[in-house]
């Protein structure tokens, strides 16, 4: 929930003309075309059959094209978004200069990664990460082709919670089922800090961090 009010809210701050023609890179089940598709036309790429097949027995959203390589697309795109995609390619240059290639010159980019190698577990190994993400990392795979416009941590009030989990007590749970209070719970830490993020509050820190970027002679 917290992820597609952010997601919601970094694409509104864009101001784009609607509609927009959009790209999401490794959606998944499919939960952030519910926002993207609010903007405009939504093309997918997702090499998971079982995802595509999620995908398109979802009466909720609507998907154009589906792609499942880089090669078979023939058009650019007004927005590229990939939450949680970066960290499971093994080669981010290559895949970076593919981004470049289908975003338009004046097109924005959305991405998320996880933060901090310190934290790097069994979790991100079960996974299938190759890395984990600070400021720095991030701007240096980038860097040959984009700029980072915007910068956001996300759940950072979790972020000293799961430092000690992993750190000090050394127990990493991959497992996300969570009995119903829990759940709760961690809704409302959810939408506190997205409440902040309006409120301009942004610490840039979190275990999650959220960067909009652009072409460097934009």
């Amino acid at each position: 929930k917290g992820r597609k009010e952010i997601l919601k809210y970094l694409i509104t701050k864009e101001n784009f003309e609607l509609p927009i023609k959009i790209l999401e890179i490794g959606p998944g089940v499919g939960v952030n075309i519910e926002i993207l598709q609010d903007f405009g036309e939504v093309d997918i790429l997702e090499v998971d059959g079982y995802f595509i097949e999620l995908i398109n027995n979802n009466k909720k959203i609507k998907v154009k094209e589906i792609y499942k390589n880089f090669e078979e697309i023939n058009k650019k795109y007004d927005l590229i978004v990939f939450l949680d995609v970066l960290e499971h390619i093994e080669d981010p240059y290559v895949f970076i200069n593919k981004i470049n290639n289908v975003l338009k010159e004046n097109g924005v980019g959305i991405l998320s990664v996880p933060a901090y190698q310190c934290l790097f577990s069994d979790h991100d190994v079960n996974l299938q990460h190759f890395r984990r993400y600070n400021w720095q990392t991030l701007k240096n795979e980038l860097d040959k082709n984009f700029k980072i416009r915007k910068r956001l941590g996300y759940n950072f009030l979790l972020l000293p919670i799961r430092f000690i989990q992993i750190k000090v007590i050394k127990s990493v749970v991959s497992d996300t089922t969570v009995n119903s209070f829990i759940n709760k719970v961690l809704t409302m830490i959810v939408k506190f800090e997205v409440i902040l993020l309006k409120m301009n509050v942004n610490l840039k820190i979190g275990l999650s961090l959220f960067a909009v970027f652009r072409k460097k002679d934009v």
